[in-house]
């Protein structure tokens, strides 16, 4: 059976990333990435009961981090994305997968990951397990993936999945996300340290208000908005969920006005764009807040994988 999605009992807190500040600049504003990448080893395909998806372990060139590509649905709509994967790992060639970018500590080890774009170093990826090895970084959930002239879409598997249950909304947000520690340090060389800690809130069930018009972006949309529970009440305001081209959440909301409210399942990364106005704006933040911005709760913000229009316009 695949494992349960929670962090290594050894993660705890003081997980560091390191970044290139123009991996930051040019992915804080875009929904997802496309990269070279290196397969090690597939898993099983999860049980329906956990996620539905299957963890391709390797190394993403673009992402420069130990990386799992995650396919959705990878036993039904995402099978044909899952095979070709397989049959790539099978001819032991590289592939272009592309999806969401996704930093996110949920499986982040011990050790610091320290970006390095490129190839694949030689050696064997962090952590015990090939296929889901010690990684902060994703690229999830794949869209499509490409090799040689041959391409598999997975974008028609990015929605609910059938037997699976997203945790509750203020479990996730308020227990999760909201509490998460970050501190964020520049480096020499223009680069960034996030130090932040472990989250176990993976897949989240809520409704989402939006405050503003959608903003579109080079490869989806992005829009600020207020979290409530399933319930309809208010869990947190004023977070961003993004939504990746081609996917039928992407379709639903790309026409979306401000007061408008979906019923989203979303997945949590760490917001690149927050990350970069923090460090932009310290002195003035600092000013107005009273405390240092890079010393904050973690920034975040959602991948909407699914997105259906939910009844009631704005309540205030």
């Amino acid at each position: 059976a695949a494992p349960k999605h929670g962090p290594h009992e050894a993660q705890g807190g003081g997980i560091v990333i390191e970044l290139d500040n123009a991996f930051i600049d040019k992915y804080q504003n875009r929904a997802t990435i496309e990269t070279e990448f290196t397969i090690v080893k597939l898993s099983a395909v999860h049980p329906l009961a956990n996620d539905g998806e299957v963890h391709i372990g390797g190394w993403a060139d673009a992402g420069g981090l130990a990386t799992v590509a995650e396919v959705m649905n990878a036993a039904s709509t995402g099978a044909d994305a899952r095979k070709a994967f397989a049959r790539a790992l099978e001819g032991g060639r590289k592939v272009t997968a592309a999806g969401a970018w996704r930093i996110w500590c949920e499986h982040g080890g011990t050790t610091p990951q320290i970006q390095a774009v490129g190839p694949k170093p030689a050696g064997d990826l962090p952590g015990a397990a090939p296929s889901n090895p010690d990684h902060v970084f994703e690229v999830h959930p794949v869209t499509t993936v490409k090799v040689g002239d041959q391409v598999t879409s997975g974008a028609a598997a990015i929605g609910a999945t059938p037997g699976f249950t997203p945790h509750d909304a203020a479990k996730a947000f308020l227990q999760g996300y909201e509490k998460l520690a970050s501190k964020i340090i520049p480096q020499p060389g223009n680069r960034t340290r996030i130090v932040t800690e472990a989250s176990r809130f993976n897949f989240t069930e809520f409704i989402f208000r939006l405050d503003e018009d959608v903003h579109e972006l080079e490869d989806g949309h992005g829009v600020i908005g207020s979290v409530y529970d399933t319930e309809g009440e208010l869990v947190v305001r004023n977070r961003r969920a993004v939504f990746v081209k081609g996917t039928a959440a992407d379709e639903a909301v790309k026409a979306a006005a401000k007061g408008d409210r979906f019923h989203l399942i979303g997945i949590p990364r760490i917001s690149l764009k927050l990350v970069k106005y923090r460090l932009d704006h310290k002195d003035e933040l600092e000013a107005e807040h009273g405390t240092n911005p890079l010393d904050w709760r973690l920034p975040y913000e959602l991948i909407a994988v699914s997105a259906v229009p939910a009844a009631g316009g704005s309540d205030e």
